[in-house]
């Protein structure tokens, strides 16, 4: 579970919108009109795809998920990068069968590993590198459908911008695509997930003040090991 990463709405006071989802007694299938929930699983962990932990074998990694969702985990999330689109097709074999509105599904978007080509441990370019402007809209597409296709799923009830390059945060052609994902019925809402050691601040700042009507979320990175710079954002998440 990705317990280290706080979900914040712009204009929320609180981190989450569904906080009974915790408080709920977990040996029960709870179905709700579904938004994001404070405690989201990720396909980052599992040793899989990102070499983080014990690394699961296929099945176990399923079986995991859907014992989350058994104990009342209600987001789940995957990034389009992560095993070059191999952790969201796990994701949604694991997800097969389980009520579509039971559950919040979370997608990630930014790294071209359709064109761009690996350098080593800092991983695939950002489209913006690979693709010029008046390409943005169409990548993002492109880049959404596939990843729904291989989670099994009409739409994202989020879809985030995957560890953006200054121009991920600044340009107005990517956060027009984005919103035209949106618009085409892709995501019910779109979000930005800064990336770790960024040193993001002032990235994030900018691309609130510029585009925050556009934004329903923010991922930010915060947890003991890491304090700066997602502590640095908090309160302007909040009054976005």
């Amino acid at each position: 579970m990705t317990l280290w990463k706080r979900w914040f709405r712009p204009g929320a006071t609180e981190v989450a919108t569904l906080q009974d989802c915790q408080q709920a007694d977990f040996g029960i299938n709870w179905v709700f009109d579904m938004d994001l929930t404070r405690t989201a699983y990720g396909t980052w962990s599992g040793g899989r795809y990102m070499h983080f932990g014990e690394p699961l074998g296929e099945e176990r990694f399923m079986k995991v998920i859907q014992h989350a969702w058994q104990r009342g985990i209600r987001t789940f999330m995957s990034a389009d990068v992560y095993g070059n689109g191999a952790a969201d097709e796990m994701l949604g074999r694991a997800l097969t069968g389980l009520p579509r509105d039971s559950y919040c599904l979370v997608g990630a978007v930014g790294h071209d590993f359709y064109q761009g080509e690996r350098a080593g441990s800092k991983g695939y370019p950002r489209f913006t590198a690979t693709q010029t402007p008046g390409e943005y809209a169409s990548y993002l597409r492109m880049a959404t459908e596939k990843s729904l296709a291989r989670c099994k799923a009409e739409k994202f009830d989020l879809l985030l911008l995957h560890n953006p390059d200054f121009t991920g945060y600044t340009s107005d052609k990517v956060w027009s695509g984005m919103d035209k994902v949106k618009e085409a019925g892709l995501t019910d809402r779109v979000g930005v997930a800064p990336g770790p050691a960024n040193g993001f601040t002032l990235d994030v700042l900018v691309c609130f003040e510029r585009f925050g009507a556009l934004l329903d979320w923010a991922m930010i990175i915060l947890n003991p090991l890491e304090p700066w710079p997602g502590s640095l954002v908090l309160p302007a998440a909040v009054k976005t």
